[in-house]
């Protein structure tokens, strides 16, 4: 991983050699992401999908199954 210059808080540097631990999930960070306030807040990657997309998804797998039934 390249190294980057940017401007944050020893906490925030603190904070992110947190989570990049393998015992804490190894998380990294790609540019521009939001380092978490604490470490008992998770990094946004973690977060699951919004209802509207699990919707769509869910949706879109049994259009694709349709397709698959009707062409076999």
């Amino acid at each position: 991983m390249p190294i980057q210059a940017t401007r944050c808080a020893q906490k925030e540097l603190a904070d992110m050699a947190y989570w990049q631990k393998p015992e804490n999930g190894g998380h990294t960070f790609p540019r521009g992401s939001k380092i978490p306030d604490s470490t008992l807040e998770k990094p946004e990657a973690w977060h699951l999908p919004s209802r509207a997309a699990m919707a769509v998804s869910a949706v879109m797998l049994v259009v694709v199954y349709w397709i698959l039934k009707v062409a076999a």
